[in-house]
């Protein structure tokens, strides 16, 4: 997936999401609750550490044997869109 701060992989985020979503009002054919896809859950955990990257750099689980960083939406939920309903 393109980071989105890069002029094209931003663009072409933008693109996507603009044509799923005017594509699920105008036929009103979205999943409720309307959900985050895969690939826009990475964009913007990508986007929360790269500008918070000193505050999360120690927020870390093991899982197994393995690092993974904590999901930034588990906690913050209203951030960016304002409260859910």
């Amino acid at each position: 997936m393109p980071h989105p701060h890069d002029f094209v992989g931003k663009y072409l985020t933008k693109a996507e999401n603009g044509y799923w979503h005017s594509k699920g009002f105008t036929l009103n054919d979205f999943h409720e609750p309307i959900t985050i896809r895969a690939s826009n859950s990475t964009v913007l955990q990508r986007n929360c550490v790269a500008c918070h990257k000193e505050l999360v750099s120690q927020m870390n689980t093991h899982v197994g044997n393995q690092r993974k960083m904590l999901d930034c939406v588990s906690c913050h939920r209203d951030v960016g869109h304002g409260p859910t309903r």
